[in-house]
């Protein structure tokens, strides 16, 4: 029988409590639940914190606050690299998002996917920190909010702190917006 969180092989089989809403995203077929996946399904720590786990089953946490930083320079030694790892980022600590990378290893620090609560995003590493550099001049130099970043509306107030950039700033966002890795930037900053 196999996992339905990580494909692998097990002996159990799968229960989950009533009050579990994340069916859809379960990533494989099987009955079954590996002792690991039932222990990050029933310990809501897994769900409320954002972490590093390594193939061999070591969790890394990752502090409040540090998780842009260790998506753009993942904290892991090469060799653990090579190993394999995945990364999951919660913000707001209430769904089981980790489900989305159950069977997935990582094996780069330029390019890979990440959960980020319940969605599966695709990580460059470059573009990332592109992103970053950018949304911190936004948001520090001129004082744009959260909001006028995602969506790309500006208020009367931030386009006069803009003055002969609001353009240019303009043309940027509208070509990131709906972009999972500016979304992500906007989000943890």
């Amino acid at each position: 029988m196999k996992c339905v969180i990580c494909g692998s092989d097990t002996c159990n089989k799968a229960i989950f409590k009533n009050s579990f809403t994340a069916y859809g995203n379960l990533q494989c077929l099987g009955g079954g639940m590996c002792d690991r996946c039932d222990e990050k399904i029933n310990n809501s720590w897994y769900r409320r914190n954002s972490w590093i786990e390594l193939k061999g089953g070591k969790i890394i946490q990752i502090d409040r606050g540090n998780e842009l930083d260790s998506v753009m320079n993942i904290p892991l030694s090469d060799k653990e690299i090579k190993s394999g790892f995945r990364l999951y980022i919660t913000k707001k600590c209430r769904k089981h998002g980790w489900l989305s990378i159950g069977d997935r290893f990582e094996y780069s620090r330029e390019f890979f996917a990440i959960a980020f609560e319940d969605e599966l995003i695709f990580i460059d590493s470059n573009k990332v920190k592109e992103f970053y550099e950018f949304v911190k001049m936004l948001k520090h130099k001129y004082k744009l909010s959260k909001h006028e970043m995602y969506s790309g509306d500006l208020s009367l107030k931030s386009m006069k702190r803009l003055r002969g950039k609001y353009r240019c700033v303009m043309r940027y966002i509208k070509r990131v917006k709906g972009n999972p890795m500016w979304e992500l930037v906007v989000c943890l900053i």
